[in-house]
């Protein structure tokens, strides 16, 4: 636990994800400056807030299949991908909104129409409630060889540092 913690204060996680960055042929300046990406999608929209209240919980497997309608992935192995598609979420689920606030941006240089589309499939698929939800945490087990499959329970010392992400 203290070594996680440890590795998240000393930036050694960042580091490892640039490095990655790097190995996929990816521009680590970008990383390090946002401000310098200067490629950008022939449309783009914003998905809007219908109704005040908080986010419900999100599908990501249509989220990913709207990504790959973007063009930000792909059906067949050799397709291209675009490196512009894709959408950015400004919301969280459990997060409280008001009507009109942006949920997510969608970025496309395929089509218009694509764009339509793809804004509609995450419109219908957002959910408000009327009160915040319980977001249960990303991982759930932990494999190893020796002890087989355990739940994971998050360190007391890493509560809070989850709970703020």
């Amino acid at each position: 636990v203290q070594l996680c913690l440890n590795t998240l204060q000393a930036g050694k996680a960042y580091d490892k994800f640039e490095e990655m960055v790097a190995a996929h042929g990816g521009d680590v300046s970008v990383c390090r400056d946002p401000t310098t990406y200067s490629l950008v999608a022939k449309w783009t929209r914003e998905v809007k807030a219908t109704q005040a209240g908080f986010i419900g919980p999100l599908d990501g497997l249509l989220i990913g299949n709207i990504s790959v309608l973007l063009g930000a992935g792909r059906l067949i192995a050799d397709e291209p991908v675009d490196e512009v598609a894709g959408l950015i979420f400004r919301c969280k689920e459990g997060q409280e909104v008001k009507e009109g606030d942006v949920i997510a941006q969608l970025y496309t240089n395929r089509s218009q129409d694509v764009l339509e589309r793809a804004c509609h499939s995450l419109q219908e698929m957002i959910t408000y409630t009327d009160a915040p939800i319980k977001i249960p945490f990303v991982v759930s087990n932990i494999v190893t060889s020796k002890d087989g499959v355990q739940d994971f329970v998050i360190p007391e010392c890493l509560v809070e540092l989850f709970e703020r992400a």
